[in-house]
């Protein structure tokens, strides 16, 4: 992907003698409509363009899960550091944070101080002693405790922008930074990181996206630029690969008929490791169990055309899908929702919204090999 016709061409020419097949996009939009189409081994991105920019583009490809896998080398003439981070980290600063320096950052991101900024951080003194000196400065201020609240504080009253800590119970900075991306209309919101320590190599990875690389275009003469992407181009590829054999090889069928929850629910499961199936309806969800033999089945009660309960009920009777676990996924903790859905075989509850890190420990107790198993 870039805007400039002649970096396309000389591109192309460079990398098909070197033995890949390439297709080129002259715009963020055009790239990332290609990617979703081609799904290809790997993209090379110019940071530097007029319709969407690399990093709105990176941001894009990351939080999709279906491009999430691909490796991307960056091309930018501007400094890494100093342009920011892929996932939308704007700055950082390092505690203690100098309050003058602070001051003046949150200016230049912002353009005026009155605005309304959420602090993001466990530590409460943290919180308070910020609070106390940006409301001084003139600034609105609201909290959040770890990213979870804060996604939850975003959906109420959105910031201008945010002051992130990185190291957080329950969901961390870099977790909270790839849900908060994967909402198109929070992607703006500019993004202060403030941490205890200075960033890790590996860290400053997580922020960028797990970018594969990144290259600077006006380091060196085009020749030797074509040379890096030649020759980095084959070991991401072989890298992205290697990952993807790694992972946990567990095929889950997810039984859901809400489109917000499939797509926040199949992206986390899919970071995770997992192979996920979708089914939208009961009905659906008895005959993929029985077509596609998934290791594992969450299933939503509240479904069209054949509830939850009627769905389990019937996988459970047949000989070839009944040794699948299921896990029953509700919206309502009722009293006896936990013996009901036992009673129609399944093997374990959960509530909604779901707490990630919860269901993962069911769904690996139930795994095959797991203690449950």
């Amino acid at each position: 992907m870039d805007d400039d016709q002649t970096v396309r061409e000389v591109m192309e020419r460079h990398l098909t003698r070197e033995g890949f097949a390439v297709v080129t996009a002259n715009g963020g939009q055009e790239g990332l409509r290609l990617a979703r189409e081609l799904h290809p081994a790997a993209i090379t991105l110019d940071v530097m363009m007029p319709d969407l920019d690399g990093w709105t583009v990176l941001a894009a490809i990351k939080g999709d899960p279906e491009l999430a896998d691909i490796p991307v080398i960056l091309m930018t003439i501007v400094d890494e550091k100093n342009r920011g981070y892929a996932l939308g980290a704007t700055d950082y600063m390092v505690k203690p944070v100098d309050r003058e320096r602070l001051s003046g950052v949150l200016r230049n991101i912002c353009g005026a101080v009155g605005r309304q900024v959420l602090l993001v951080d466990d530590d409460d003194l943290m919180r308070r002693g910020m609070r106390l000196a940006l409301e001084k400065d003139g600034w609105e201020v609201g909290e959040a405790e770890n990213g979870r609240v804060a996604l939850a504080r975003i959906e109420a009253t959105r910031p201008d922008i945010i002051m992130l800590d990185l190291m957080m119970p329950e969901m961390d900075g870099f977790e909270f930074l790839v849900e908060m991306r994967g909402r198109v209309e929070w992607r703006d919101i500019p993004v202060l990181v403030v941490t205890a320590k200075d960033l890790t190599a590996e860290e400053r990875s997580r922020l960028n996206g797990d970018v594969a690389r990144v290259l600077q275009k006006g380091g060196s003469g085009l020749d030797a630029l074509l040379a890096e992407i030649a020759r980095v181009l084959p070991g991401s590829i072989a890298r992205a690969r290697q990952e993807g054999r790694g992972r946990n090889a567990m095929r889950i069928l997810y039984v859901e008929d809400n489109e917000d929850n499939i797509y926040m629910l199949e992206r986390r499961l899919k970071r995770a490791g997992f192979d996920v199936l979708i089914a939208r309806d009961g009905a659906e969800g008895v005959a993929m169990a029985g077509a596609e033999q998934p290791d594992l089945i969450l299933m939503d009660m509240g479904l069209p055309v054949l509830d939850g309960w009627e769905a389990t009920r019937q996988i459970k009777a047949e000989d070839r899908t009944r040794h699948i676990p299921v896990i029953a996924l509700t919206a309502n903790a009722m009293s006896g929702d936990r013996e009901k859905a036992m009673a129609a075989g399944c093997d374990d509850f959960d509530t909604k919204p779901v707490e990630l890190p919860r269901l993962l420990e069911k769904i690996q107790a139930l795994a095959p090999g797991g203690p449950a198993a």
